[in-house]
């Protein structure tokens, strides 16, 4: 990460940064035309900052080729998180069934 750039997530679609719309947008309703104007969140997370440029690189490479689809689940990613389960946690899910979000508020908006 690049800790020491801070851009600004106002204009980005931020949810952290343009909370009170996307409250208004997940009850169907129209926002204030002064939403967000004071928000100033009291958390600090990686959308803060600027990826680092391994990241970066990967996704250049992925919009090089120019097709974009639905990808499924990625097998590498899943293998991934087993096997950070296992080595920090000791727990087999080889098997199990369970799911890989994105985001938090993706798993938010599944459980409410």
């Amino acid at each position: 990460m690049v800790f020491d750039s801070f851009p600004d997530r106002r204009s980005t679609e931020s949810v952290k940064w343009r909370y009170e719309k996307f409250l208004a947008y997940i009850k169907g309703e129209e926002p204030p035309p002064d939403a967000d104007v004071d928000v100033l969140p009291m958390w600090v997370a990686d959308m803060d900052f600027l990826s680092p440029e391994p990241i970066i690189q990967a996704l250049r490479e992925r919009v090089d080729h120019g097709i974009f689809g639905y990808p499924g689940p990625l097998e590498s990613i899943q293998e991934a998180v087993v096997s950070w389960l296992a080595k920090r946690l000791g727990l087999d899910v080889i098997g199990r069934t369970f799911e890989i979000f994105f985001q938090v508020i993706d798993v938010w908006l599944k459980l409410f």
